[in-house]
């Protein structure tokens, strides 16, 4: 069973703490997208082992963090190039389908224009064949169309390409037209679009572990339904307590 749960905080200690970490994780998870989807990842690192024991050197945090960072982009990764898949055979597909209805269009247009040269066509059938032409036009046109985004996705395919947009593609279509989303400027909205981006903290909960992680727990207390937060903090000075919850 999945649950969603939608949380207000009011601690503004516990607040803070969850934005500061937002904006590292998330400034991570792009660190981790530029490197997983390098084709040559793996002659650089070898396995994604490595590559963790590079986040936890590189931005100081703890491993089981940078796991979650690690298959969350992973994720991502896989779930945009299955699309890609899915939308070629999808392409060629409609191509099949284009094809057999242009052949069709073809076969009578061709009785048709027989007809209009030995001057035996019907006005009727005189309408039709201009018809046909103009549908035979726009088929010929849909099919250069499809061949050019087949093409495009095989190249995308072959060579790992990968484009995600992190920050949403519905904030970033908003530069398009700043007056209408309340910008007042490409600058202002490009502020509002990093910042978009810096919201997100992932965690990989695992089965052997009560209520999440070593990273991020979520209790339930069945006596009174009271919800606990815990974090364990990413970068600790010394003598500070290693947990902030609520």
């Amino acid at each position: 069973m999945i649950v969603t749960t939608e949380i207000r905080i009011k601690d503004k200690d516990f607040s803070s703490y969850l934005d500061k970490r937002a904006q590292l994780e998330s400034g991570i998870i792009l660190y981790a997208y530029r490197e997983l989807k390098n084709p040559n990842f793996y002659q650089i690192y070898e396995t994604t082992s490595k590559f963790n024991t590079h986040l936890c050197r590189e931005f100081n945090i703890l491993s089981r963090t940078a796991n979650s960072i690690i298959k969350l982009v992973e994720g991502d990764i896989l779930s945009y190039r299955r699309c890609k898949e899915f939308e070629l055979e999808n392409k060629k597909n409609q191509l099949g389908q284009v094809r057999v209805r242009l052949k069709k269009r073809k076969k009578e247009q061709k009785i048709l224009k027989e007809k209009a040269a030995t001057n035996t066509i019907t006005p009727r059938q005189l309408k039709r064949l201009k018809r046909l032409n103009n549908t035979i036009y726009h088929l010929n046109n849909r099919i250069n169309k499809l061949k050019q985004g087949i093409r495009k996705l095989k190249r995308i395919l072959k060579n790992h390409e990968v484009h995600i947009g992190f920050g949403t593609k519905k904030m970033f279509k908003k530069q398009f037209n700043l007056e209408a989303n309340n910008f007042s400027s490409h600058a202002e909205w490009k502020k509002a679009y990093e910042a978009s981006k810096s919201h997100l903290i992932y965690s990989v909960g695992r089965s052997q572990e009560t209520s999440g992680n070593q990273v991020a727990t979520f209790k339930i207390n069945p006596e009174n339904g009271t919800l606990t937060l815990r974090f364990r903090k990413e970068q600790v000075k010394k003598g500070e307590p290693k947990y902030i919850a609520m």
